[in-house]
């Protein structure tokens, strides 16, 4: 199996295993153990999500994908900076998040928003419901310390960026396209589309807003992401023919 194989194997392994976990935890509204042990475990990864994402570059780009912005300002980034300060801020975030996770995302049915193997993966539905209340968690801090709002937008890049690792499922993107180079040849060929992917893979934000975010025409991204599959469909055909033919298929990369 090639490594996009596998990597799309392993993600619809992901998917099962998180639909098995939220059909029992519909099953039991949520009631008993299990969803102690699920909520812990997403409140623990958004925690440490939300505490890098606050002192990062990608806050507003980030924030704004899913249709909350926030902006800091000089002030603001020095203070939230500070390991008291941004535990506030995310803590309020998670906890009312990971609230909203359970009622929107795991209770409701998927034809009223609930989460559905077709989506993000269960833990990045979950740090995005708490993304998304970041604005209102920022607001009631600025109202609680008095910092006032800055009217723009700030240049981001004022606070060094902790080395922290992106989603897993940006993770195994990325390490899809560094095991296979004509794959990864295939998707840099075309302007901006890694970007794309590696964003919708990391927020699940809709492919309108991810057009928006990295500066393409949503016609022109849907083009593009139709010609790649096209073409690793052909790439994958041939590789599967010269394996049939008892011929090394990497001899197709170059």
């Amino acid at each position: 199996m090639t490594g996009p194989d596998q990597r799309m194997a392993l993600l619809a392994f992901r998917r099962l295993a998180d639909a098995e976990v939220v059909d029992a935890l519909r099953a039991e509204r949520c009631a008993g153990w299990r969803w102690q042990v699920v909520r812990a475990r997403e409140a623990e990864n958004a925690l440490r999500r939300l505490r890098w994402l606050v002192r990062s570059e990608h806050l507003p780009a980030r924030t704004r994908a899913l249709g909350r912005p926030v902006y800091l300002d000089p002030e603001e980034r020095r203070r939230i900076a500070r390991d008291d300060e941004r535990d506030v801020v995310v803590g309020d975030a998670v906890a009312v998040g990971i609230e909203v996770f359970r009622r929107r995302g795991v209770l409701a049915p998927p034809d009223r928003g609930g989460w559905c193997p077709d989506q993000a993966s269960l833990s990045t539905f979950a740090t995005n419901a708490c993304v998304m209340h970041l604005s209102a968690s920022v607001a009631r801090w600025r109202r609680a310390s008095r910092v006032p709002r800055s009217e723009t937008p700030v240049e981001p890049g004022l606070l060094p960026e902790p080395e922290i690792p992106p989603s897993p499922e940006v993770v195994a993107f990325e390490k899809a396209l560094a095991a296979d180079p004509a794959l990864a040849a295939l998707v840099d060929a075309k302007e901006g589309l890694r970007a794309a992917l590696a964003l919708r893979y990391d927020t699940g934000a809709a492919w309108s807003e991810i057009a928006a975010e990295v500066g393409i025409p949503p016609d022109t991204l849907r083009g593009r992401r139709a010609q790649l599959q096209r073409e690793v469909r052909r790439l994958f055909d041939a590789r599967r023919l010269l394996e049939a033919r008892g011929t090394d298929p990497d001899g197709i990369a170059g």
